[in-house]
Formats: C-alpha cells, sequence, structure tokens
C-alpha cells in the first residue's frame, strides 16, 4: 500500500521512508529484509512495483500470522486475554473464546480476498442456484419428505428458524423425527435435543416407522407371544437404525450449551442440516428471567436464529 501512495520512480530508501510513516516498517521485516530484496537486484522501479508489493505484502502477512498465533498459545496457556480496554479477563467459555479469535484471524486477509457484494456478483450467485434448480428439475435440494410442505417452505436449507405448536400429544415429536429420518435418506445429518419425550421413545418410533411394526409392541400385546417374523424384523431394523445420520442430545436445557454442541457437530458433519429442539417450554425453569413467560421464550429464540444464520 506505501508503494502505491508513492507515484514515479522510487528506490528503497524512499519506500523504507513510507513504510516507517504508515508504521509498517517493521511488520514487513526491517531493514535488513528491505535490503535483502535490493541485494537481490529487485528495484522499486514502477514497472517492477507489482511484484515488488507482492513479495513485501506476503512477508508481513506470514509475521501477522506469526504474532497472532503467539498471543493465541499466550492465552491459552494463561487461560486469559486482554480485552479492547487492556484489562485481562478470565476466559469464560473456550467455545466462544475460539469462535471469536477464528473470525479475528479471517480479519488478516487483505481485503481485495474477502468477499464482495456488488450487484454483478450477487446477479451470478442467483444465477447459479437457478441453474441448480434448473437441473433438480424444480425440486429442493434437501426435501423434508413432505411435497405439500416442501411446496410451502422449499425444503430445507440453512438460515431458517420454524417453530411448530400444538397441544400436547398432538405428534409433534413424531412429525420431526419423521423429517429427521427423511432427510437421513438423502445422506443428511440431524441433531435432536430432546426435553419433552425420552430418548428410548424416540428410537422406538425409529425402529417401527422402518420394520412396519406398532410402536406398542415394545411397550405391551395381549397375545401370549407375537409372530417370530415381527420378533426378526424388529431386530434387523435396529440393526438398520444404528447407522442413520441422526444424533440425540438430552442434557438440561441450555441455550448456550445447545449453540456449542450444534457448531461442534456441524464441523464433524458438514451435511448436518436440521436441528431439533424438543420442546421450547422446557427452558421456562432454566434461563433466569422473571416476569412475562415470552421473555424467556424470546431470548432462546434470538439465540437460535443467530444460529441458524451462522
Amino acid at each position: 500500500a506505501a508503494m502505491m501512495d508513492l507515484k514515479g520512480e522510487f528506490d528503497v530508501r524512499i519506500l523504507e521512508d513510507a513504510l516507517k510513516k504508515r508504521g509498517d516498517f517493521e511488520a514487513i521485516g526491517g531493514g535488513s529484509y528491505l535490503y535483502s530484496v535490493e541485494a537481490q537486484g529487485q528495484t522499486a522501479k514502477p514497472e517492477l512495483a507489482k511484484n515488488l508489493i507482492q513479495i513485501i505484502e506476503d512477508a508481513f502477512l506470514r509475521r501477522q500470522i506469526i504474532h497472532w498465533c503467539g498471543e493465541r498459545m499466550r492465552e491459552s496457556w494463561d487461560g486469559s486475554f486482554i480485552d479492547v480496554d487492556k484489562t485481562q479477563v478470565v476466559v469464560a467459555s473456550w467455545p466462544e473464546h475460539i469462535r471469536r479469535r477464528a473470525a479475528e484471524m479471517l480479519d488478516l486477509l487483505p481485503f481485495r480476498f474477502r468477499k464482495t457484494y456488488d450487484t454483478p456478483s450477487l446477479v451470478d450467485e442467483v444465477l447459479g442456484d437457478f441453474n441448480e434448480l434448473v437441473q433438480r428439475k424444480g425440486k429442493p435440494r434437501i426435501s423434508t419428505g413432505y411435497k405439500g410442505l416442501d411446496r410451502i417452505m422449499h425444503g430445507i436449507f440453512p438460515g431458517r428458524l420454524v417453530m411448530i405448536g400444538a397441544r400436547t400429544k398432538i405428534g409433534k415429536t413424531t412429525f420431526s423425527l419423521n423429517i429427521a429420518d427423511n432427510i437421513a435418506e438423502q445422506g443428511c445429518h440431524s441433531l435432536i435435543f430432546t426435553y419433552e419425550s425420552k430418548r428410548s421413545e424416540i428410537i422406538q418410533k425409529l425402529i417401527s416407522k422402518h420394520c412396519g411394526v406398532d410402536s406398542a409392541r415394545f411397550v405391551y400385546w395381549d397375545e401370549e407371544r407375537i409372530p417370530a417374523e415381527e420378533i426378526d424384523r424388529i431386530r434387523n431394523t435396529a440393526e438398520f437404525v444404528k447407522g442413520l445420520p441422526i444424533h440425540f442430545e438430552g442434557n438440561p436445557p441450555d441455550i448456550n450449551y445447545i449453540c456449542q454442541r450444534t457448531q461442534h457437530l456441524k464441523s464433524l458433519y458438514p451435511k448436518l442440516a436440521l436441528v431439533v429442539i424438543d420442546g421450547l417450554q422446557s427452558f421456562e425453569g432454566y434461563v433466569p428471567y422473571q416476569g412475562n413467560k415470552s421473555d424467556i421464550y424470546v431470548e432462546v429464540l434470538k439465540k437460535l436464529k443467530t444460529l441458524a444464520d451462522n
């Protein structure tokens, strides 16, 4: 950038002065590096400026990364970091600390390497998505498995937060489970946080769906014995269900844990396409809010929307 500010011909000494004025002289390696470039015959004539800028930028970025990594190593060792107010702060949440620092590392990128949102780029992106849709014959990338629902929601895609509301025992959990099972058939993963239903009951429903046997068979039957064929089907289907890309969580309702766990599994399974939280009312006794119950849900939903967007 210092070389871009200079007009006409200039030598290494002029460049050195410009770098010092910008405060970048030490960052690119100081005088020893700059004069080593000159000794190699890389003079700073305008026709060579582009190449020399690249050399200096590469050295600057390397030193920035080394400095950044050194700071992160110190923070990891001490368990604390220096905030914007120059005060020492103990790391309260390592997952959140890692997420924030990872975002800061991307700030080291020169602006020309960052994604721009000019109109032509946006148009090309929209057209690319449309061309993919044409190839899929209008079908969504990930289908819910319900044509009517796909028609309304256009399938499953990132950034969407959907609430399902109904009275108790209407079938909200079963409906969500069916969607997770349907996208599993498409090779995508699901994560289900269950606070209302027992995980064993959900597994019973999955096995029942795939083997065509009433889920009541898992708890009671009137006959002295059930057909051997049904027993075999249940046992064989149980092995199949073990391989489904559906993950279950059931720890106490903690919205921060949900966000961190989801981000972790997304890093392990890039095809994680659906996260189900059953049910929202379970946060009532956990979130430290007083007053209107809706305050609890609003806070939880805000964090879930941020999670979906990211």
